[in-house]
């Protein structure tokens, strides 16, 4: 009797566990905008100076996404709505391609780095972490615009 107890309450804490971690993932699912056909998406291409990369991430993930905190809601939601994919490895060149993936883009919404740094800091600090930023690139990015299809995920999306 005891050792059937144990598997009872050991299976109700399992379900528990299971549908609270279910019942967040349907919140964050429902914070966030479903990706519809025809919706802008934006891909931008940074190449990177090979011996001064790090710099570049402390940029990123140290500098500009912690202060977007600073912003409104509105600008916080589209960086919500932007993903940074790292590169695995160096092209044939030696540069590190990184990507910033605006899905979808937010109508309206700032995604210049150089006047976002001036909504966080003072115009000094942006100038600077600007300049720390572009001396990172090792030559112009490159910026494509694309819809969304109607295929997502293997199935139609409309």
């Amino acid at each position: 009797m005891n050792k059937l107890f144990k598997i009872a309450k050991a299976t109700v804490l399992s379900v528990v566990l299971a549908l609270c971690l279910h019942s967040q993932a349907l919140s964050r699912n429902a914070q966030q905008q479903p990706v519809a056909s025809g919706d802008t998406v934006w891909v931008v291409v940074n190449h990177v100076k090979p011996d001064i990369r790090e710099q570049f991430e402390r940029f990123v993930y140290e500098t500009f996404w912690p202060a977007s905190k600073k912003l409104n809601s509105n600008a916080q939601r589209a960086f919500n709505h932007t993903r940074v994919l790292n590169p695995v490895g160096p092209e044939e060149d030696g540069t590190y391609t990184y990507v910033f993936l605006m899905d979808p883009v937010i109508s309206g919404e700032d995604y210049h780095i150089d006047s976002l740094l001036r909504k966080m800091y003072s115009e000094q600090e942006a100038n600077a972490y600007y300049k720390q930023f572009e001396e990172t690139l090792a030559r112009g990015g490159e910026v494509y615009v694309v819809v969304q299809s109607q295929l997502l995920g293997g199935r139609a999306n409309r």
